[in-house]
This record gives C-alpha cells, sequence and structure tokens, in this order.
C-alpha cells in the first residue's frame, strides 16, 4: 500500500512549477502583434509565448517579437486576427517551433508564403523528437520546451538564426545566449538534485504533454486524459 503513493507527484507542485514560471514568464512580456514602426529593430514572429522569452532574453533592445498564438488559445485551433496576419510582412524571422505542434502545421507554409524573404528558424534542429501516434498529424510529441536542455537548444537555434539577421550584433547576441543557457543549466541542476533528493520516480498529469521532461529526468509520465479523452467512471 505504501508504495501507491510512493515516488508518485504531480510535476506541477515540485521543482516543475519553475519551468512553469519560465514558460509563463512571456506572457507579461508583450502583447500579440507589433506596433508598425520603422525603429531598426530585428521583428521575430514566434508561435507560443515560451519562444518570446527566449528571443527577448538573446535579441534584448534589438528585437520585437510578434506572438502567434497567444497565452490561453489553443494552438490546435487557433486563427491569428488579420492585424497579426499583416504584422508578419514586416518580419525578419519566424522562429517555428519545428515539433509538430498543429499551429504550425496549417500556418507555416501559408505564413512562408506571405513573406518569401523572411529567415525560417527550427526551433528543434538538433532535438530528439519523441514518437508517438496519439500527439497532433506529425507523430512527434511537440512539448519540447518543458525540457531546461530542449530550452538551450531552442535558445541557441534562435542566437545562430539573429546572428545571421544581424551578424552587426552577433557579440551581444552570443553574450545574451551564454547567459540564459547558464540559468538553464542552473534550472536543470536544480531539478534534478530535487528529484534525486525526494525520490520522485512518477509524475502524474492532467495531459501527457511531459514526455521530454520526463525522459531527461529518468521519470515515468502517468497521464490523466489519453488522446483528449478522460478516463471513465468504471475505467
Amino acid at each position: 500500500m505504501g508504495s501507491q503513493g510512493k515516488g508518485i507527484v504531480n510535476p506541477l507542485s515540485l521543482v516543475a512549477a519553475a519551468l512553469v514560471i519560465l514558460m509563463l514568464a512571456a506572457t507579461t512580456a508583450g502583447c500579440t502583434g507589433t506596433d508598425r514602426q520603422d525603429d531598426g529593430k530585428i521583428v521575430v514572429a514566434v508561435t507560443i509565448p515560451p519562444e518570446q522569452e527566449f528571443v527577448e532574453r538573446v535579441g534584448g533592445d534589438h528585437v520585437r517579437v510578434i506572438l502567434l498564438v497567444p497565452p490561453g488559445a489553443d494552438p490546435h485551433t487557433y486563427e491569428p486576427p488579420p492585424g497579426v496576419i499583416a504584422d508578419l510582412a514586416d518580419a525578419d524571422i519566424y522562429a517555428v517551433v519545428g515539433s509538430g505542434i498543429e499551429f504550425e502545421l496549417a500556418w507555416k507554409d501559408k505564413i512562408a508564403a506571405m513573406n518569401p524573404g523572411m529567415l525560417i528558424v527550427d526551433c528543434s534542429r538538433g532535438i530528439d523528437l519523441i514518437s508517438t501516434g496519439e500527439e497532433d498529424h506529425s507523430g512527434t510529441d511537440p512539448h519540447i520546451w518543458l525540457s531546461p536542455g530542449n530550452a538551450k537548444v531552442m535558445v541557441e537555434n534562435i542566437c545562430q538564426g539573429l546572428i545571421e539577421v544581424d551578424p552587426a550584433n552577433a557579440d551581444e547576441y552570443r553574450r545574451n545566449a551564454d547567459t540564459y543557457q547558464g540559468e538553464l543549466d542552473a534550472l536543470d541542476r536544480e531539478i534534478a538534485g530535487a528529484l534525486a533528493e525526494s525520490g520522485v520516480e512518477k509524475i502524474m498529469v492532467y495531459h501527457p504533454s511531459w514526455a521530454y521532461f520526463a525522459r531527461d529526468y529518468g521519470l515515468e509520465e502517468i497521464p490523466i486524459e489519453n488522446e483528449g479523452k478522460e478516463p471513465s467512471r468504471g475505467g
């Protein structure tokens, strides 16, 4: 009977809360879309709020961000309003998550066609994607940002994209990326240490979106719902 509760935790109640803080930090950092102005900044379109955080941390004062899927919106069904679509004509970069997120499957090619000169940066490049028959149409779990290690890779890809478009500020982008990646390394060590100390072996989640986090730390993910369906009362 003791074994049932031992080593099982909801990740949001432990160290994964730090990731949620990281992930949500961008929600207060800016707004959806951009003001049309010729301020000399690199305009970067991103799909989700965590990418906004990454771009703003690396790009600093040299970037403006167009957030395509705002906080609280469902990336499976969301369609950006006409004003945001119009802003994409000014974008220098579109940093796609690249892991099979539904919004990008529907919109990436359309967005690229709107602005052929825009650089497409695949933030998933270099990440070992987890295959699944249950997550979106791509056959991969798209939630790569819920892992400090993966976040480091995403930050690096964004850094390289900014350097390609704006080589004059390459040294600053590199310094900013190194600093942020160091913070992610510290977060990784903090999480690993807390998990080792607690003896946690399993994480219980509502939606199966923590597979990369679980893989990084040798955990078993136990989802409550499966393929969008909650367990039956009798099951």
